[in-house]
Order: C-alpha cells, then structure tokens, then sequence
C-alpha cells in the first residue's frame, strides 16, 4: 500500500509539472471562481449588516387627522397585506417620546412647557412589516384610509438596497457559472494532456490486468493537488482583497460597520476547498472514464 501511495502521488505531481502551461490555467480559472464567489458573498453580508442598523425601513408611521376615528383606521389597518405588527400611540405617548428624545440630546428644556393640554403633536400608528417588498403595497393601502394626515416611511431606501443585492447577486452568478464552465473545460484539457503522455503506460497497465481504480488513482490525486492549491491561493488572495482593499476604503466612512475577516474564513475555507476537490474530481472521473471506455 505504501509503494502504491507513493506511486500514485509521483504519477500525480508529474502530471501536474509536466503539463505546467494548463494546469497553471486550471488553477487560475479556479481561484478566479472561488474569488468572484468570495467577493459578491462578502460584499453581501456586509450590505446586510448596515441595512439591519438602519432603523425604520421596514417601518411605515401614519399620523391621524385630530378629528378622526381612531377605532375605524384600527380595523382598516387590520385589514392591510402580509398582516403587519401594527402598534397605537396616542398624543401623550408622542409627545414623551419626543421629549425623551431631546432629553437625550442636552435639549429636554426646549418642551418642557408642552404638556397635555396644549400637545401639538398627532396619534399616530406605526406599522412593522418583516417583508421589505410589501413596503409600497401597504403605503398605497395606507393612502386610500380616511383619518389619516400624513405617512413616513423609508420604503424607496429599502426598495434600493433589494435592487442593489438582486443585481449583485444576479452578476456573481452568471460570473460564477461561466468561469465554471471555463473551468471545468481547461481542467479536463489538462487530464487529457496527461492521459496522452502516458497512454501506453496506461494500455500496458491494462494488459497486465491494471484495475480501473488503479490506473484512475493519479489522475484523481492530480485534481486533488490542483483543487488543494486553488483553494489556498484564492484564500490568501481574498484575505489581500478583504482587509487591505474593502477594509481600507471603507473604513474612511464612520457610518459602515465592516465584519472582519476571521469571521468569513472558516466558511470561505470550506467553500473554497469544496469547490475545488468538487470541479477537479468530477473533471478527472469524466474524462478519465471516457478515455477508459474507449
């Protein structure tokens, strides 16, 4: 088993040198994958993180005209789509919130005269949705009830954040599915190369009785050791990106939380290496079974 081990490893790192043109190729189409998927995925998380910071977007708050009937836009705000958390504050309740909130910025003297005989401030509703999409759906519902004065909402910002991440989505994935195909295609090339330079090593194998596993063996192995080496190039190149690229440019705007990098690495690891054993062994099965059959 030892010689056989060591057979198979010499016959797999010849392979890999003595087609050092294309496997170089098949190692790069293979980063250039793991980066594009490193990259958008990235980005989009962290677009997360600073959406989920913003407060209100899922939020819309209705002020009510002084004369209308609280109980009659309760029930018609009951009866809005993707039944929406729906929470009552009468003027008192606005007018302390308000307050609190001058308080907390050094400016708590300038309403201290207001109290709740002279409370200029309206009810309002506040309506929380857990579905961003529905936000202008329940805005224009929102513009057909009677009572209803005036209506804040963040739903346009939210609306444009939902197209950035289908649009970063949408060019990773077409990215991530033609540099795919490219490398699988430059990856088989690569194992047919070596299948050539050794095919009467191979048809003399198969004479003596060589096993299909056996004769397959280096060439997995090959695969293994151009999978192993994309995943760690593309790895040390995604931390370069991550930490002195983005890092850097975004860290010059105060208001962006950035996740650090150790937090992606274990998962980045692991999908790096799976897409590359994955690509590389199905190239090196397909092709090698072929070559087998024929």
């Amino acid at each position: 088993m030892r010689f056989k081990l060591g057979y198979f490893l010499k016959q797999a790192f010849h392979g890999v040198f003595r087609n050092a043109v294309v496997s170089t190729a098949s190692v790069l189409m293979l980063v250039l994958c793991m980066l594009v998927l490193g990259c958008f995925w990235t980005i989009l998380e962290n677009i997360d993180l600073n959406i989920s910071s913003i407060d209100g977007l899922n939020m819309i708050v209705v002020y009510l005209e002084d004369d209308a009937d609280q109980l009659a836009v309760n029930n018609e705000l009951n009866r809005l789509p993707g039944e929406p958390t729906i929470t009552y504050y009468s003027k008192d309740d606005n007018l302390e919130k308000l307050k609190e909130t001058y308080e907390e910025q050094g400016f708590g003297d300038l309403l201290s005269f207001y109290d709740s005989e002279n409370n200029p401030l309206p009810a309002s509703f506040e309506i929380t949705f857990s579905d961003v999409e529905k936000g202008s759906t329940i805005k224009y519902h929102l513009s057909q009830i009677d009572g209803i004065s005036d209506i804040k909402d963040r739903t346009e910002i939210s609306e444009r954040v939902d197209d950035v991440k289908h649009a970063v989505t949408t060019v990773s994935l077409w990215l991530l599915a033609i540099l795919s195909v490219v490398a699988f295609f430059v990856i088989v090339i690569t194992i047919r190369l070596t299948i050539f330079s050794r095919s009467k090593e191979i048809t003399v194998m198969r004479y003596i009785g060589a096993t299909n596993l056996f004769i397959t063996m280096p060439f997995l192995i090959e695969g293994v050791i151009i999978g192993l080496v994309s995943a760690a190039l593309a790895f040390g190149l995604q931390y370069f990106l991550y930490n002195y690229v983005m890092l850097d440019f975004l860290s010059q705007y105060d208001i962006i939380s950035i996740i650090p990098f150790s937090e992606f690495a274990p998962r980045l690891i692991i999908a790096f290496v799976a897409i590359g054993l994955f690509a590389d062994i199905f190239a090196c099965t397909v092709t090698v079974r072929k070559y087998l059959r024929s």
